[in-house]
């Protein structure tokens, strides 16, 4: 194959005047789509009547992910999925029953076993 060299031009690749290439300006784009996408859990969240006694209530941490997480089953917020997977020791389970601290801002779970050595609780929403 032959490397075709295209023409240069002074407005960039894509016709903008900033000089950003059209592969850069999709990439922007694509980016900051994305961090307008809500998380499983918010979907989950807007879409539900909540009592005051759910477990969602509560807020927890863990040491390794920057966001507040949830103690619920993930079936509940990927109802699809046959299983699911920990995020930190890559344990997979098609348990439907067992549950998980997911997070509330990243499509991120971490089971109850890993939570367990590490996690911690930060008490009620507000």
């Amino acid at each position: 194959l032959e490397t075709v060299k295209e023409p240069a031009n002074e407005e960039g690749h894509n016709g903008c005047s900033d000089g950003i290439s059209a592969e850069q300006k999709h990439d922007e784009d694509y980016h900051h789509q994305r961090e307008k996408e809500l998380s499983a859990y918010h979907q989950y969240h807007d879409s539900q009547s909540h009592d005051s006694n759910e477990s969602t209530n509560s807020y927890y941490r863990y040491p390794t992910h920057e966001h507040q997480m949830v103690h619920m089953r993930p079936n509940q917020l990927f109802p699809n999925s046959p299983g699911w997977q920990c995020d930190e020791c890559l344990m997979e389970t098609f348990d439907s029953n067992l549950s998980a601290y997911i997070s509330t801002e990243k499509n991120y779970l971490v089971c109850e076993d890993c939570f367990k050595s590490n996690g911690y609780s930060v008490g009620d929403q507000s």
